[in-house]
């Protein structure tokens, strides 16, 4: 085994694939990797033609679009909601407040959704609502002190 100090890591690469070409049984591997390295070089990508957005296809695909009204219907109800769990971080018991995240999924997806511009289907927009009512409804029962999809069975949103 050859030791010498090594500077920065390259000497050591260096160092590491003397070792392994030295040994016969080991002169595949030293092949392999020899090629590896040589091959590198030319296994960019596209260069900057991939750090331009307009160029580059979106991922995901651009959603349909949304109305004003619908838009101005869904910002409304975000910022409802929003105010809603404010009310339960400041003034909710502990219990109240361990629950939140069952509230703020819906406030989150929706309003994700919103601004990524994610709905795809325009029935999703109407979706959208109906899971802001519910997180709503959600948020109002932790206002009371209560909790009632965690006493619920089957596919429960948590």
């Amino acid at each position: 085994m050859i030791s010498r100090p090594y500077r920065c890591y390259s000497d050591q690469v260096a160092i590491y694939l003397e070792e392994l070409c030295v040994t016969p049984n080991r002169i595949p591997t030293c092949i392999a990797l020899l090629f590896l390295l040589l091959s590198t070089p030319f296994l960019f990508a596209d260069g900057e033609g991939d750090n331009n957005p307009e160029e580059v296809r979106q991922i995901p695909r651009p959603g349909v679009e949304v109305s004003e009204e619908q838009a101005a219907q869904l910002r409304d109800g975000i910022e409802k909601l929003g105010q809603m769990l404010d009310q339960i971080q400041a003034n909710g018991t502990d219990h109240a407040k361990s629950l939140i995240p069952d509230v703020e999924i819906y406030h989150r997806g929706v309003k994700d959704n919103l601004e990524h511009n994610e709905f795809f289907n325009p029935n999703d927009i109407k979706k959208a609502l109906a899971l802001l009512e519910k997180g709503k409804s959600r948020a109002e029962s932790l206002l009371k002190g209560e909790a009632p999809w965690t006493q619920a069975t089957g596919l429960i949103v948590r």
